[in-house]
């Protein structure tokens, strides 16, 4: 009948409409993670200064903390490298002094700390612009948008929801595709707050362009200025300054991307509260080792934390297939993993 026939016409339209918009959606997502990947890929075009057959440089730079304003911390990072797979590092601020130094696949440490502190560590890793570790998580990008930021016009990049409400954000120069800006999200004991760079100043350096000037905030609140005071080609430099340093812890060094470990079994926490950021070693046998608490929900959930994760057992890292020891940050809750 007329009427039976309007009727498998209407249900064949919406089916097609639904098949349409899921088609769409798709697409929508294939386009979005294509943009993505390609303000990535052309921002480590632009500054990527340790691409594979770069020419060695040093790199300097000087940065001040100002966590407490009435007591800056000033500080120092210097950058010797060759190759990946070859290259010296130190750092100096306060009265922490650290130097690290890379040949091939061995990795020594030499610190007057057991770890790094976190402001300085920031610091430093911020004057370095590794573009190398510019990168979203598995998921992709959830979304792209336009900002606007003073004279600014930025290309953002916003991953999926931390667990926490948090997204990382990646801004890249709309005009000329640097990579300009993050924002984070952090667990403080305060709360969650986000914590934003801004990297300008750019100039050239052979046919790389690299950032000069770094300030980062926590919150509203200024962390650290950080500027670059020497960034020189140099000849290779004197394999001696490779050598393994006395007295230096030795660790081995994956030339290449190290594959993270994976966790096969996670009691859960008998506690209340959290998060709790800790802090820990997977060794090769998949057991946690030097688990610390890095961020406190309190000395009840801290306890509760750290007897959970102590328990915890995980697939090692693998370096060319073969297991290696890393180093990983969790968040815990009485609820379990984030």
């Amino acid at each position: 009948s007329l009427k039976g026939n309007s009727a498998m016409v209407r249900r064949q339209i919406l089916s097609a409409s639904a098949c349409l918009v899921g088609v769409a959606g798709f697409a929508f997502a294939e386009n979005k993670s294509k943009e993505a990947v390609a303000l990535i890929e052309r921002a480590k075009q632009l500054s990527d200064i340790r691409a594979n057959g770069s020419p060695a440089f040093v790199l300097k730079g000087e940065f001040t903390i100002l966590r407490d304003p009435d007591h800056p911390i000033t500080g120092s990072y210097t950058e010797i490298w060759a190759s990946s797979s070859l290259l010296r590092i130190e750092i100096s601020a306060g009265d922490f002094h650290s130097t690290k130094v890379i040949n091939d696949k061995k990795r020594w440490e030499l610190s007057n700390a057991s770890e790094t502190p976190k402001d300085i560590g920031s610091a430093a890793s911020r004057i370095a612009y590794q573009m190398g570790h510019l990168s979203l998580d598995s998921r992709g990008p959830a979304k792209i948008i336009d900002r606007h930021n003073g004279s600014w016009a930025l290309r953002c990049i916003v991953g999926y929801d931390d667990g926490f409400g948090g997204q990382l954000e990646l801004c890249f120069d709309s005009s000329g595709g640097q990579f300009v800006a993050e924002s984070a999200p952090f667990i403080s004991q305060g709360g969650e707050l986000v914590s934003r760079c801004a990297f300008t100043d750019f100039q050239k350096f052979g046919d790389k362009l690299f950032p000069k000037t770094i300030r980062c905030l926590e919150g509203e609140k200024q962390l650290f200025d950080a500027r670059v005071v020497q960034l020189t080609f140099q000849e290779p430099p004197d394999r001696s300054i490779f050598a393994a340093l006395p007295g230096a812890k030795e660790f081995p060094n994956c030339p290449v991307q190290l594959k993270s470990p994976e966790a096969i079994s996670l009691p859960g926490a008998e506690g209340t509260g959290g998060p709790v950021v800790l802090s820990l070693i997977v060794g090769t046998d998949g057991k946690p080792d030097g688990v610390k608490v890095e961020t406190s929900a309190g000395a009840e959930m801290d306890k509760a934390a750290l007897d959970a994760v102590r328990r915890w057992r995980f697939k090692p890292a693998t370096c060319e297939g073969k297991p290696m020891e890393s180093h990983i940050n969790v968040v815990v809750t009485s609820q379990g993993l984030r």
